[in-house]
């Protein structure tokens, strides 16, 4: 694929965020009308700034590790299998959220 590798920093941001607020947008009416508007902002809350300090650690990682890719800072960070059980673990947490939303 030509355009593999060609991304700006503009347009994975925008990607990270699009990903991440898809699904999110979508059970926030839900989270709302269940624990009520106190609870859910303040979950909302802690879960953006666990958000934040855990891509922020990621970055800095991938910077210090000179990868690029996801998986490349797995891989340096836990091995081969780590890496493994990783993706496995990603998939199956992925899998799981999308089966739940399906109600």
């Amino acid at each position: 694929d030509p355009q593999a590798g060609q991304g700006t920093p503009l347009s994975t941001a925008l990607n990270l965020a699009a990903t991440s607020m898809g699904t999110g947008l979508l059970t926030l009416p839900h989270v709302f009308a269940g624990c009520g508007p106190l609870v859910a902002s303040i979950l909302l809350g802690v879960l953006s700034i666990t958000t934040d300090i855990t891509l922020v650690l990621l970055v800095r990682m991938g910077r210090m590790l000179n990868v690029m890719t996801f998986g490349s800072l797995m891989r340096r960070i836990f091995g081969k299998s780590g890496s493994l059980v990783f993706q496995l673990t990603l998939i199956s947490v992925l899998f799981l959220a999308l089966t739940a939303m399906q109600r």
